[in-house]
C-alpha cells in the first residue's frame, strides 16, 4: 500500500517471507518441540521474533497493532 514508510513495507515483506516459509514447515510432525524451535528460529532470522517480545526478556515489547 501506498500509505506504508519504507520500514514498514519491508518489515511486510519479510513477514510474507516468514509466512511462506512456515508454510512449509511439517506441521504433522509429532515433535511440538522441534516444530516450535523452527519457528522460532526462522523467526529470529527473519528480524520478528523481538518485535513482540517483553522487554524484561530482550524484546521491544511491541503489540500486534505496532
Amino acid at each position: 500500500p501506498d500509505f506504508l514508510t519504507d520500514e514498514q513495507n519491508e518489515l511486510r515483506q519479510r513477514a510474507n517471507a516468514l509466512a511462506h516459509q512456515i508454510s512449509e514447515i511439517d506441521l504433522n510432525c509429532s515433535n511440538t518441540k522441534e516444530i516450535q524451535t523452527q519457528i522460532r528460529d526462522e523467526s529470529m532470522r527473519a528480524g520478528i521474533f523481538r518485535l513482540t517480545q517483553p522487554t524484561e526478556y530482550g524484546g521491544l515489547g511491541g503489540t500486534a497493532l505496532e
